[in-house]
């Protein structure tokens, strides 16, 4: 039996792809998000966003690069 287009991964029930919305924030949006667009104090941009989204109590990780990524779904 030949499951349907809507209960195969990655498609919709016309049958056509999904397009796959991102999962993360840009760093526009999480400029936007934390009302931090750049560094001050001697302090980078991505240190100051990472405090403000700790004391908004959102869910993130810190990459490899020192950046906070967000999930859009968190957001």
């Amino acid at each position: 039996m030949k499951a349907s287009a809507a209960e195969q991964p990655g498609l919709n029930r016309e049958g056509a792809m999904n397009e796959e919305k991102p999962t993360f924030l840009n760093a526009d949006e999480i400029a936007a998000l934390t009302g931090i667009k750049g560094g001050r104090g001697g302090r980078s941009k991505h240190a100051l966003q990472i405090d403000q989204l700790r004391k908004m109590g959102l869910p993130f990780w810190i990459n490899a690069a020192g950046k906070p990524v967000v999930t859009k779904p968190a957001a």
